[in-house]
């Protein structure tokens, strides 16, 4: 989706005042000098960095010190722990130019990122958000793309219904917006992906760069089965709090109620793999249990061939039973609904 972009303006490339680039650290000491180095090592002098600690206990605040001390560019604020939302707020507030770039403090700028995002922003004007692609780079040294889009695309709000295409990760946004649609929110919901719904739901603009000028470091602790999940709540977050918004418009809110529907539905419904690993799973238990994991092994292996030919009336056995107990959920919900209603 989204509207790609063919035309430009050929003007002077640069930003007119410094980019702030605000960094949110919390408990960091092992990645900070790193991002800070990153910043550092940019190919255009034309930065400023607001280190902000949330509160951390680690030796992140003498990392972020060190480095304004030693560097009139950086500048650094420490806070009583409130969360990344709240950290990155005061560092908006603490910029005084018309942009303001975010990083994170795990992750890393490419050499060129300050000068290609001032390219970008001065060849493309009239925007709000301008973001580049991302390189994502998992725990075992992988490097891959976040976006496989290879053209200049602006992004309206049913695009990040559809799923969020911005990351916060090397956007730069226009300070005077994000302030105006009242910056970063604390709560249940993905702070990022909020804000940019309330932004483009009120008529900011947002415009998608294909290079590739940050790098994000996935190596988060936990079952990606976990991360998922988690990352789906907050998205179903973000979209009640939408729902709730004073200043959400009129016409946004039926598109924004559908998709809260849809990913609410998408949540509650348990995948069919998962169910077959589920059935899996108690056959074996079950077969161990009545004849000994000896025997059990024998039979599982005789019993394979048959499994995987039946496996195609497993998997419509397994999605029938799916949706009829989703069925079943969605009546006793339209009963509740009625119920309060009579009351």
């Amino acid at each position: 989706m989204g509207v790609t972009i063919t035309t430009k303006v050929p003007e002077e490339v640069g930003l007119d005042r410094d980019l702030a680039i605000v960094v949110p650290a919390y408990n960091a000491e092992a990645t900070l000098g790193r991002a800070i180095a990153s910043v550092l090592a940019q190919d255009a002098p034309n930065w400023r960095l607001i280190l902000v600690d949330d509160g951390s206990t680690d030796a992140t605040a003498a990392i972020a010190g060190d480095h304004a001390n030693t560097d009139s560019r950086i500048s650094y604020v420490r806070l009583e722990h409130g969360g990344v939302a709240a950290a990155r707020n005061v560092g908006i507030a603490r910029a005084e130019g018309e942009y303001v770039a975010f990083l994170d403090a795990d992750d890393e700028l490419v050499p060129e990122y300050v000068r290609a995002m001032g390219d970008f922003v001065r060849r493309y004007p009239g925007y709000d958000i301008y973001h580049p692609n991302l390189t994502v780079v998992t725990a075992d040294g992988a490097r891959t793309p976040f976006s496989a889009r290879t053209e200049v695309v602006s992004w309206g709000v049913n695009d990040l219904l559809e799923e969020c295409r911005i990351p916060v990760g090397g956007a730069v946004a226009r300070r005077a917006m994000v302030q105006a649609v009242g910056g970063f929110r604390h709560g249940p919901c993905a702070s990022d992906y909020d804000l940019w719904l309330r932004a483009l739901s009120q008529g900011a603009r947002a415009l998608y760069l294909p290079v590739e000028l940050y790098v994000y470091h996935l190596e988060r602790s936990g079952r990606m089965s976990e991360n998922v999940r988690a990352g789906a709540e907050a998205v179903i977050g973000t979209l009640a709090e939408l729902v709730d918004e004073p200043a959400m418009p009129a016409h946004a809110l039926p598109r924004i109620k559908e998709a809260l529907h849809d990913r609410r539905v998408a949540l509650t419904t348990p995948d069919v793999e998962e169910e077959l690993v589920r059935q899996a799973v108690w056959y074996q238990d079950t077969l161990e249990r009545w004849v000994g994991s000896r025997r059990a092994a024998v039979v599982s292996g005789a019993a394979r061939p048959a499994a995987r030919a039946v496996r195609p009336f497993r998997v419509a056995g397994a999605w029938m039973w799916i949706r009829l107990r989703l069925r079943a959920r969605l009546v006793r919900q339209r009963a509740v609904r009625e119920a309060r209603r009579e009351q």
